[in-house]
């Protein structure tokens, strides 16, 4: 090849890696800014209710904290996830560590899942940090496979995993359990469409349509409250704490 068209060539793809790099980057601190936060999905399980969804195609209520933390180990863009069933705080069902980064390589947004080895530990970290002090990459486990990649289309960003890439084996069952999840994120929601089966094909947990979780993101507030005793005394209370997507004191 002449030399100077491979010198051409060469300068053309290094300008389209770089501009491909530069939007990337563009969309990963687009990202980083959308999605910290809390989310529930109240609004979706009311309407199910309203609408006398059948019971067994309803979603249950959960509840999503995604709080940044300090843990450079783990990298620059980390966060503590904390999720609950039924509006109750003390159902908590996941805690993870999630780092993001961009991925050149693969042209997306990708987000490692970090599981820690003592969860009990690190219950409400969202709201006293100082629990994941010390914390380090050895004290948690990262699944082969179930890496998160992020896409941004239009006004939003498109997330999914590496086809029946993830697994693990179940401690109750001893099978093997694949994984898949699809999500959807904006400005101000996130939907989520987790599901797992066994190596034979039969479901393990997901919406049986593949209906997917419709969270929005709460707003918090502080708000204050007055209301009458049972003895006749009115009492009053001030700074509770509480968000806007069926939030509860």
């Amino acid at each position: 090849m002449n030399r100077l068209l491979f010198t051409a060539l060469w300068v053309v793809m290094t300008s389209a890696n770089a501009d491909e790099a530069a939007v990337l980057d563009k969309d990963f601190h687009t990202m980083m800014a959308w999605f910290p936060g809390v989310y529930d999905n109240q609004e979706q399980v009311y309407f199910e209710q309203e609408q006398e969804v059948d019971e067994a195609l309803r979603q249950e209520r959960i509840h999503h904290v995604f709080e940044p933390v300090y843990l450079p180990a783990f990298g620059e863009h980390v966060f503590y996830v904390q999720q609950h069933l039924n509006d109750d705080p003390a159902q908590i069902y996941s805690q993870r560590i999630y780092a993001s980064r961009p991925d050149y390589e693969e042209g997306a947004i990708r987000l490692t899942i970090h599981i820690p080895n003592d969860v009990a530990s690190l219950v409400d970290a969202h709201l006293d940090p100082t629990k994941l002090s010390g914390l380090s990459r050895e004290q948690t486990r990262v699944l082969p496979g179930c890496d998160v990649f992020w896409r941004r289309q239009s006004n939003h960003f498109v997330g999914y995993m590496t086809p029946n890439a993830c697994s693990y084996v179940s401690s109750e069952s001893g099978k093997r359990i694949i994984f898949n999840d699809d999500l959807l994120l904006t400005e101000e929601a996130l939907w989520i469409s987790d599901r797992a089966q066994d190596e034979e094909g039969n479901r393990v947990f997901g919406h049986p349509t593949g209906v997917p979780h419709k969270n929005r993101k709460a707003r918090r507030f502080e708000c204050w409250m007055t209301a009458m005793q049972r003895d006749g005394e009115w009492t009053f209370r001030r700074g509770l704490e509480m968000h806007d997507q069926g939030g509860m004191v």
